[in-house]
């Protein structure tokens, strides 16, 4: 399942282990589905099935030129989601700050979550629109 479409975009998805689903969203900019699948996703997989994916414009992820806000990134993650029932998700930084909206927006699908550094939010409004009217390539 290397391609995903979800929500217009082709996301690159990865799955290993078998059990209860688990989902690790990685974080932003330099993050890739790499930060887990290396690390903590094969201990994880031991018992379960576990699911990391690099968000758009990530690693094999398609660019999109907009999207990038934690909402639709979310969205990306319950089309991501939609054939697990209820899963356990694992963010990291950004990624994170994802989980948390998945998890506010579609409670009943998140059986337990993990938030692994998440970022305070920008001190302001202005810090907020210069991060999300930046070019993706950044």
């Amino acid at each position: 399942m290397p391609i995903v479409n979800a929500n217009g975009i082709g996301l690159h998805v990865q799955e290993i282990g078998a059990g209860p689903p688990v989902v690790m969203v990685h974080g932003l900019l330099i993050g890739s589905l790499a930060s887990w699948y290396f690390t903590a996703a094969p201990a994880l997989a031991k018992d379960h099935r576990v699911r990391v994916y690099d968000l758009r414009g990530h690693g094999r992820s398609e660019r999109a030129k907009t999207g990038y806000d934690v909402r639709t990134l979310a969205t990306d993650l319950a089309a991501l989601t939609s054939d697990l029932g209820v899963v356990d998700v694992v963010g990291h930084s950004w990624g994170a700050l994802v989980a948390l909206r998945f998890a506010l927006d579609h409670p009943a699908r998140v059986r337990r979550l993990v938030l692994v550094e998440a970022p305070l939010p920008p001190s302001s409004t202005v810090e907020m629109s210069a991060f999300l009217e930046a070019d993706p390539a950044r």
